[in-house]
This record gives structure tokens, sequence and C-alpha cells, in this order.
């Protein structure tokens, strides 16, 4: 940020925190160690470099502080009842996980992205991540939010030559998006609402955790 009184009281915040590598050994027991990747998993197609603790801290990671200390929501889109349900049980779920207020804005139509930021993809409506990250959320960024997330339930592509995403952030520029679309693959109901809903909290927590500078784990 370019306001040094923020970026003072960011050093301010990160020199009161103690950073134990010792710590870790004590959490190592609550994660299990990942297999070799499986075909249709990330990690089989994509090769990750990981990020070593050291590297984290190192890295000036985004961090609340006294001023920039809330997570706000943006809902994009149209949403039905259970949708909306399964958003602000998703809601509830970040509050819990992260120990920070959160703040949810009044939902935005999707009308306002231009074609060139949306394809149609067989059947399926989709709408571009970067154009999202770039050109909604990150020039409107709360002056109280310490990362900001967009939920759609539209599906997502990040660029012409990829099939979809579930989400994307950006680790430094403090925005997201994730969609509720291929989670609730065909339909989304009774039947289903715990799947979905535990689908839907992983990938918002995922992409919040990428917007505090943490990058894709390799080893758990």
């Amino acid at each position: 940020n370019e306001n040094p009184e923020k970026k003072d009281k960011i050093i301010d915040y990160k020199q009161k925190t103690t950073f134990n590598l010792a710590d870790y050994k004590k959490i190592a027991v609550l994660h299990r160690k990942l297999g070799e990747p499986k075909y249709d998993e990330w990690l089989y197609q994509f090769e990750e470099a990981g990020q070593p603790f050291n590297e984290y801290v190192n890295s000036d990671p985004v961090l609340p502080n006294d001023v920039q200390n809330k997570i706000y929501v943006l809902p994009i889109g149209e949403f039905t009842s259970l949708e909306k349900r399964i958003l602000n049980e998703t809601i509830d779920f970040m509050q819990v996980f992260f120990g920070l207020e959160i703040v949810i804005q009044k939902i935005k139509p999707d009308g306002f992205i231009p074609d060139t930021a949306r394809r149609t993809n067989g059947d399926i409506e989709q709408l571009n991540t970067k154009y999202i990250l770039y050109n909604v959320l990150k020039p409107v960024i709360p002056e109280d939010a310490i990362v900001y997330i967009a939920i759609t339930a539209k599906d997502l592509y990040p660029k012409d030559d990829w099939n979809f995403v579930f989400g994307q952030a950006s680790l430094k520029n403090r925005v997201s998006v994730a969609s509720i679309y291929r989670l609730k693959y065909p339909d989304m109901d009774t039947s289903n609402y715990q799947l979905c809903l535990k689908r839907l909290m992983t990938t918002v927590t995922h992409e919040t955790c990428h917007m505090f500078s943490i990058r894709h784990c390799k080893d758990y």
C-alpha cells in the first residue's frame, strides 16, 4: 500500500508477531502427507515449487493490521435460494476459520461484465476471472479490507485456452474470486447440499489463504 501510515502499522504488527519453526512439529501430526498425485489432481499436471515456512515469512506476507482487518465478500450475479443459503453458511465458516470480521456487500448483477470478459463454453456461460480480479475488485477494495473476494454462481475461466477454474486469487493484490457452479454439478438440492457446502468452504478458504500470501502446498 502506498499509504506510509498503513505500511508502518503493518510493520508494527509483524514485529510483535513471533514465528517459531519449533511450533511446526506440534501441528504436523494434524496433517496427512500427500501420496503420488493422481491423473485428475492438480499436482499431476502442474509442478509446484512449494513454500517453506521461512520463505513465507520473508515474503512480506499480507497480514491483518489495525487498519486493514476485515474480509469483504462481493456476491456477483443471480443466486437461487439454496445458493444464497450455502453462501451465507460458507461466510459464517470463514469468520470462524480466519477469526476476522466478514462484511457482505450487496449482490452485484453480472450484467456490467462486458462481452469481452465472458464466453459460452458449450452451453455454459462463463465469466473471466482476471477481469473480475483486476477490473472489478482491485480498483475499489475497501480501505479497511485486508482481503476482498467475489463469489458467483456462474462458471469461471482464467484465459481462452483453459476450460474452467473453481476460483483464482492474487497473492499480493488481496483480491480473489470463487465459483459455486462446478461444486454443485449437475444441480444442488437437499440430497447433496452438505457435499456442495463442504466444497465451497474448501474453495473459498483456499482462495482466501492465497490472498494471505500462502502458495500451494505440495507435501500435505
